[in-house]
């Protein structure tokens, strides 16, 4: 059930730095490459709301639920527009986290955010949409919360028709973001194949570490020593895990390295 190897995005996601690396604490605010703006961790479309739990932008744990779902749904040939029965802990092996404490609470922490926070496309200057990206239900006893069960969850309907046509979808490996041992990992894996998958050897992307950390929305060390290191520190530098890292079973990041603090690859 937690063994899926691919799973399908919209090609916005890859050509946009969606997720950020690590948890935000504020509104976060995207422009896509269709001109469009995403604006993340909004005022809901009736009242207010002053909990800062709840204006703030999704990162890259929300991406993996979310990824892990679209999977599950079209792995098992189920309708995005339904509602699944499902447990928190059935949920928990989907997505392929270790069944224990820690994880339940992150669990439970991503689907309120997912839940909760109300999100905006800006699609010009007089026109927006709000929405939130699931709907989910829960059932317990008052007296007894810590054994509340998740009864089902489902994709709200405005994010559907926001992910798009399928047609305009590309393939990730799951199993090798998976692998990935980090969030700053992770961000940058999705955000650097739809810069690849054009590229040859004689014409390999580029972008700079102060550019690739301002598009997955970590804080930019002052120093240029400290941007090299956060690339090339710990037993599996990032670095080494992106260089020939499969985007899917077409493509893989070719000779992935850093010249002058710019990634340079193919």
């Amino acid at each position: 059930m937690n063994n899926f190897s691919e799973t399908s995005i919209p090609q916005i996601w890859g050509k946009n730095p969606i997720f950020a690396a690590v948890k935000q604490t504020k509104t976060t605010e995207v422009r896509l490459s269709d001109g469009a703006v995403w604006k993340m961790g909004v005022q809901p479309p009736f009242g207010s709301i002053s909990n800062p739990d709840y204006l703030k932008g999704f990162d890259i744990r929300h991406a993996e639920v979310i990824f892990k779902l679209l999977a599950f749904y079209r792995e098992n040939d189920i309708d995005f527009n339904h509602k699944v029965d499902i447990s928190y802990y059935k949920l928990l092996k989907i997505i392929g986290w270790e069944r224990c404490g820690k994880n339940l609470n992150t669990l439970k922490e991503i689907l309120g955010d997912l839940s909760n926070i109300w999100t905006q496309i800006i699609i010009n200057d007089n026109h927006y949409i709000k929405f939130q990206v699931l709907s989910a239900e829960e059932v317990g006893y008052i007296h007894n919360q810590d054994n509340s069960k998740l009864r089902y969850i489902q994709f709200a309907p405005t994010f559907l028709e926001f992910l798009g046509d399928i047609e305009n979808f590309f393939s990730i490996r799951l199993d090798i973001f998976n692998s990935l041992s980090s969030g700053i990992a992770k961000a940058i894996y999705l955000y650097l194949p739809s810069r690849a998958l054009k590229n040859t050897e004689k014409s390999p992307f580029k972008i700079t570490l102060t550019n690739l950390y301002r598009q997955i929305n970590i804080t930019i060390p002052v120093y240029k020593s400290d941007r090299l290191k956060k690339m090339t520190q710990h037993k599996r530098p990032i670095i080494n895990q992106l260089d020939h890292a499969l985007i899917n079973y077409n493509k893989k990041l070719r000779d992935c390295k850093i010249i002058n603090l710019t990634i340079v690859g193919a």
